[in-house]
């Protein structure tokens, strides 16, 4: 995997969406100290300060269709990451795309794609992870690995977080028994925050109540509604 370091950039998405479309090649990665327009899912705002990971990595070549399944496997690229450093600490996953540390948020993915007419032109997964600051002001708590006085050095997180997450992606593409999205999908259920608890979910159209049982073969959220399971591709639990 070829690896870009940068000082600072709008974004290590929008930087490598730029790389992507001048030829840059796919499992190229790109890590800045600082982002200026940060951004996480819809929109939000993303704090990016020095001492914390922003990165990204550009991917060619996987159907449209299978484009959300990227996120299950930098999630579990960015749980291994952890817990190399965090040992002794609880790491679960909040569905879809943030990772927590004893109920609190220390990292979130935002995957993005772009099409050329009705085929996918390339996809970029956007990583971030709280190292030496915790975010402050923020819905919901965060944490970070200073505040469990663990010191990382921030090039040994960058490099256990691109081995993991080239062996996932393999594990993802590996067409026997013992891949594909049913593997990544059973090792992301291993780690799944508030199973079998009743949460609340935000949707388009309005808010629900419901226990959450896990998710699907197509990696949507099955929520259990008045005793009928229901799934969700697009929601947010809060």
């Amino acid at each position: 995997m070829k690896i870009i370091n940068k000082d600072s950039v709008t974004s290590t998405n929008d930087e490598l969406k730029i790389l992507a479309r001048e030829g840059a090649k796919s499992m190229t990665a790109l890590f800045a100290k600082t982002q200026t327009a940060g951004r996480g899912r819809y929109g939000r705002d993303w704090q990016s300060e020095i001492g914390n990971l922003h990165g990204s990595i550009l991917l060619r070549g996987f159907p449209k269709e299978k484009v959300h399944e990227l996120v299950f496997i930098a999630a579990l690229a960015m749980v291994e990451t952890v817990e190399s450093f965090l040992f002794d600490q609880e790491v679960t996953l909040k569905w879809p795309n943030d990772v927590l540390v004893d109920g609190k948020k220390i990292g979130g993915i935002l995957v993005e794609s772009e099409l050329k007419g009705s085929e996918l032109e390339f996809v970029v997964v956007g990583m971030g992870l709280n190292i030496g600051t915790t975010p402050k002001g923020l819905e919901a708590q965060a944490t970070s690995f200073k505040d469990y006085e663990t010191q990382a050095d921030l090039s040994e997180v960058k490099k256990l977080l691109v081995e993991a997450f080239g062996e996932y992606l393999e594990t993802w593409i590996d067409t026997s028994e013992a891949g594909g999205f049913e593997r990544i999908g059973n090792l992301w259920m291993q780690y799944a925050a508030f199973i079998d608890e009743e949460i609340s979910v935000k949707l388009p159209e309005g808010e629900v109540r419901g226990t959450f049982k896990g998710i699907n073969e197509k990696g949507e959220m099955i929520l259990e509604v008045g005793g009928v399971e229901k799934t969700y591709s697009s929601a947010e639990i809060f």
